[in-house]
């Protein structure tokens, strides 16, 4: 074993130990460099930092993202709409901040799960990935991201209100009418 395995192992050895998810399913070489996009930067062009996943816009206004998983059957992650890139953005620039809206998976609602959004200006640079899409930001920490992995986040605008919602979540079995509670497949 040369010097840079022996370092790599301990870097994806101390991921493991940080990474709440790690510890519930248990830690594997996918799952630690699911955790480590930056050491997919060659395979990734969108990704410019760390932390952070640009989208660039689908023609059904939905964005596209990179793949977080390097594995045969790749995991997508969080897809951002241009109608709630749109909205944060207009958010920003009315309340003059540079914020971020933050999705998180919490139990409770009518169907065992709810999404809670808020806007924040602080994130964890361990636990945290903020999507991107023409400057507005979505972030997710890393156990919500498990639960709404390749979901869009979209903003709707109805004649009983208007929201950002989670929608076309794969691994929810059947959702709630207001759309903020839903059920998991297991």
């Amino acid at each position: 074993m040369n010097a840079s395995t022996i370092s790599s192992r301990r870097l994806l050895s101390s991921v493991c130990r940080r990474s709440v998810t790690s510890i519930v399913r248990g830690c594997g070489p996918a799952l630690a460099l699911r955790r480590i996009p930056q050491a997919l930067h060659r395979r990734l062009p969108l990704v410019h930092s760390l932390r952070t996943i640009t989208t660039e816009p689908h023609l059904k206004s939905a964005a596209t993202a990179a793949e977080l998983s390097p594995s045969a059957t790749p995991e997508p992650v969080l897809l951002v709409s241009l109608s709630a890139a749109k909205q944060i953005k207009a958010i920003n620039k009315k309340s003059g901040s540079n914020s971020m809206l933050r999705v998180t998976v919490e139990s409770g609602g009518c169907h065992g799960f709810q999404y809670k959004m808020d806007l924040t200006t602080e994130m964890d640079d361990v636990e945290d990935t903020v999507f991107e899409l023409d400057g507005a930001r979505v972030v997710v920490d890393a156990i919500s991201l498990d639960f709404v992995a390749g979901s869009t986040l979209d903003y709707v605008e109805e004649l009983i209100g208007s929201s950002f919602q989670v929608t076309n979540n794969p691994k929810a079995e059947s959702s709630c009418g207001c759309k903020t509670s839903f059920n998991v497949k297991f």
